[in-house]
């Protein structure tokens, strides 16, 4: 019963990774560069609060040095979707500007 449970939470967290990336290339591909932003910047504000909160719950008389490393480590570690969502923005915007690059080509060549 318990593997069941854990097999349906893999396969709802699979369609939403999906999801979210199939939301992220279909806003990234809009002529407008602002809506392929959004979901990074979601993901980022997210993750800041995310870090800021357990640097604030964590924080103790250990060494400062590796209470710094660990928050800095967490951040990097709970930005990795924000990474992922803009090198899909980024390759889905550059691939529209040799798109548009090529159509004035082929209108100029028409001239």
């Amino acid at each position: 019963m318990k593997m069941l449970s854990i097999s349906i939470f893999l396969i709802e967290v699979l369609f939403l990774v999906f999801g979210l990336s199939f939301l992220q290339v279909h806003l990234s591909k809009k002529k407008a560069p602002n809506p392929g932003m959004i979901l990074p910047i979601i993901f980022l504000v997210l993750a800041s609060l995310s870090t800021l909160v357990s640097a604030f719950n964590t924080y103790s008389t250990r060494n400062f040095g590796e209470y710094l490393a660990g928050i800095i480590s967490s951040f990097i570690f709970k930005n990795m979707p924000t990474i992922i969502f803009l090198v899909i923005y980024t390759a889905c915007r550059k691939n529209l500007k040799s798109k548009k690059e090529i159509e004035k080509m082929n209108i100029i060549d028409l001239d």
